[in-house]
This record gives C-alpha cells, sequence and structure tokens, in this order.
C-alpha cells in the first residue's frame, strides 16, 4: 500500500448555516476524508483528543438555525485530490439525502487539480469552499448551505 503525505493536522471549526431557508431541523454529517493512519483504538482517540473522524449535528441547537464542528482539517485523500471533508444533509421535506463536499479556501492550488470539483462548472464551484478566517485566535471556515436558488450548493448523485 503506498504512502500518503499528510498535511499537518490543524483543528479548525467549521461553521455552518441552511442560510436560505433557516430550518430548525435539518440535520448535518460530516466524514473526514485523509486522516492520518490510526495507531489507537478509535474510543481511545476520541476520549484523548475529542476527535473521531465522523460528526453530527441538528440546526435546532442554535437559535439562528446555525450548525458547526470542531474537527480536524483533513490531508488530501489521493495526490491529485484536494483536502476536503464529504457531507450528507438531512431535511423536512427531503426523501434522500443530499451529499456535497466542503474544500478549503486555502488551498487553491489543490482545489485547482482536483478531478471532482474540475467536474462542477467555474461559476458554482464556490458553493463547494469554505472560506477561512480567524476568529478569537481560532480557525474558522465558514461554509453555509443554500438548499435552492441563485446560491444553490452543488450536491451530487451518489
Amino acid at each position: 500500500m503506498a504512502k500518503r503525505a499528510h498535511a499537518r493536522q490543524e483543528l479548525l471549526n467549521l461553521l455552518r448555516s441552511c442560510a436560505d431557508i433557516g430550518l430548525q431541523d435539518a440535520y448535518a454529517a460530516n466524514v473526514c476524508c485523509g486522516l492520518r493512519p490510526r495507531t489507537e483504538h478509535p474510543a481511545a482517540e476520541g476520549r484523548r483528543t475529542g476527535f473521531r473522524g465522523f460528526g453530527r449535528v441538528g440546526t435546532g441547537t442554535d437559535p439562528d438555525a446555525r450548525y458547526w464542528f470542531r474537527t480536524v482539517k483533513p490531508a488530501a485523500s489521493a495526490p491529485d485530490e484536494a483536502p476536503r471533508i464529504d457531507m450528507i444533509v438531512l431535511m423536512r421535506g427531503i426523501l434522500v439525502h443530499a451529499f456535497t463536499r466542503v474544500y478549503f479556501s486555502d488551498e487553491a492550488a489543490a482545489n485547482a487539480k482536483d478531478p471532482t470539483l474540475a467536474l462542477v462548472p467555474a461559476e458554482r464551484r464556490d458553493t463547494l469552499i469554505a472560506q477561512r478566517s480567524e476568529q478569537g485566535g481560532q480557525v474558522v471556515y465558514t461554509f453555509d448551505i443554500h438548499m435552492q436558488g441563485a446560491k444553490e450548493t452543488v450536491f451530487f448523485d451518489v
């Protein structure tokens, strides 16, 4: 099995909202791809670091229908792919899961050569890119999900 190069395991806060509809009962789950190989049992690592590689949260936990994850910025899963977080969105009125990806604004070179991102029309790619900022000394990536309208997030058929 080939070894993968791993980016530094940067802690980050991924802040999101269902910006266009403000639902109080939406649900999001994420899976970090390309994490370093585990050297301990996932439960032990989770107790030690608070990170398990998977997260889920509902929008009903915040009065503004926002939701957030504190996670680790992943490395790329393969040499030609950009670092990303895979996301599933569920909400009232949607009978099947909506699948999307979260790429990072500070990974422009990797994003430019990612084969999946290249399939998305150029004018829509920004709906998949979380914008980096620093707030209170912490890294924050903002990623709004739009289920409809002119800024609708790109979703994938899987």
